[in-house]
């Protein structure tokens, strides 16, 4: 009998050294992938607050440029060969404010004569002409008329052009020109008003020299939307131009992109940033 109860005694205490272990086992299993889990959010979290960190970064950047741009077209303004058109001399400053203002996509300098009917202008190439006004500039005239925006600049609206088959989004930026800077020819300033100065910008290259640099070798990469939802600038320079959500299904018709399209209509295109 003795026997036959140490036996059991030995039975018990094996069985539950076994049944502990495998509770044991199953509890550390649990905490590891707990742990697991809880690494990669950490890790997901804290390379999504470097994305955000860099975005930030990248439109400071973008702002940087604009605000060059802004600075080299006012000084533009402020030339009394710009003011008063003087023959060769204008060509000559709007050339050089090219130079300066080329790498940021610049397409052309123009100089619209105060009634619109005129238009000087230097291509990105420094060829400099002058041709019959045209359109886009009537409704800037009209803005830089009034005596409330001396000084001042317009931006906009973006336009897609089609150039040679591609979508090129552009961006026109103008400033009101007055005769009230002096020189050899004019010891005497009129005042008057003279016409609107402009750049013509293209987006894709301006966005694309800050944001293209913008990825690793984990496939990502980033992008920038214009506020009607088109491609400013992607890596894949076929989707320039296009609405994006649009782009998306008509290149991946199988897969659903509410999520995304959900907080790029309601927070992206609204000026909010985030994660998600």
């Amino acid at each position: 009998m003795r026997l036959h109860a140490r036996h059991l005694a030995f039975r018990l205490v094996v069985t539950i050294t076994g049944v502990a272990t495998a509770v044991l086992l199953v509890v550390a299993l649990l905490i590891g992938l707990f742990s697991i889990r809880r690494t990669e959010q950490i890790v997901a979290d804290d390379l999504t607050r470097q994305q955000l960190i860099l975005a930030r970064s990248l439109a400071r950047q973008l702002g940087d440029s604009l605000h060059h741009i802004r600075r080299e077209l006012q000084t533009l303004a402020y030339s009394p060969s710009i003011q008063y058109l003087e023959d060769v001399a204008w060509a000559n400053r709007m050339r050089i404010g090219m130079e300066e203002l080329r790498h940021y996509g610049t397409l052309d300098i123009r100089r619209h004569s105060a009634d619109g009917s005129t238009c000087s202008l230097v291509t990105a190439d420094g060829t400099a002409r002058t041709e019959p006004g045209q359109g886009p500039a009537a409704t800037l005239l009209a803005w830089a008329r009034a005596p409330a925006n001396k000084g001042r600049f317009r931006h906009g609206p973006i336009e897609v052009e089609d150039r040679a088959g591609a979508l090129v989004p552009t961006l026109l930026v103008g400033t009101p020109v007055y005769q009230e800077s002096v020189d050899e020819s004019h010891p005497q300033a009129p005042g008057a008003f003279a016409g609107v100065l402009t750049v013509r910008l293209r987006l894709d290259q301006l966005v694309g020299r800050h944001v293209a640099g913008a990825r690793d070798e984990r496939s990502a990469y980033a992008w920038a939307l214009a506020d009607d939802g088109r491609f400013l600038y992607h890596p894949d320079g076929d989707l320039v131009g296009l609405d994006a959500s649009a782009a998306r299904r008509q290149r991946s018709p199988a897969t659903r992109f509410d999520r995304i399209d959900e907080i790029q209509k309601t927070r992206m295109l609204r000026g909010e940033e985030g994660t998600s």
